[in-house]
């Protein structure tokens, strides 16, 4: 399976990881929730996993899957969004945009956002890297390190410089040193 390109967004809120992932179901809720074919709620992890059905004509569904976690940062925390909807960069409208307008809405205020599009191989990576504390470099240390290096490893291989059998293993070897 190749790297997935995925649509990123770190929300920092000034609420401790608890509030914060209340305060990410609850909102999940308000944007209705029903019409969307899969959730999957962790309290202990602090992540959520969804597959909102999204409308592009009018009688074609795509679904596309989105991960949203809450990881502490010293005293806050941080909410971050994995979509995997890419367009030519960072696509934001069907999940990231109506959880932040609503964010905001509740917080009576905008807060800091960074957007970005990442490199993923797996959801069992995303997933692993919930309730890791973040760091206020903004990123992830071990995630944004690992998902650099094997986005390194996918460029190697696809000008030639690594076969599939390295590539493979070498990607294998950083997934296991998370």
């Amino acid at each position: 399976m190749g790297t997935k390109r995925i649509s990123f967004a770190r929300i920092r809120v000034d609420k401790n990881q608890k509030e914060a992932f209340e305060l990410t179901k609850k909102i999940l809720d308000e944007l209705n929730l029903q019409n969307w074919k899969e959730k999957t709620i962790n309290d202990e992890k602090y992540f959520i996993f969804c597959r909102p059905k999204i409308s592009l004509f009018k009688f074609n569904k795509v679904t596309n899957n989105f991960y949203i976690m809450v990881k502490p940062e010293n005293n806050t925390s941080v909410i971050e969004i994995y979509y995997d909807l890419v367009t030519f960069g960072v696509y934001t409208k069907h999940v990231i945009d109506p959880f932040y307008n609503k964010l905001s809405e509740i917080l009576a205020s905008k807060p800091s956002i960074h957007l970005s599009v990442i490199e993923s191989t797996t959801y069992e990576e995303i997933e692993a890297s919930a309730n890791e504390k973040t760091h206020s470099d903004n990123v992830s240390a071990d995630t944004h390190s690992v998902a650099d290096e094997i986005a390194k490893l996918a460029k190697l291989k696809s000008e030639g410089s690594l076969s599939e059998e390295e590539f493979t293993k070498m990607k294998n070897d950083l997934i296991d040193k998370m």
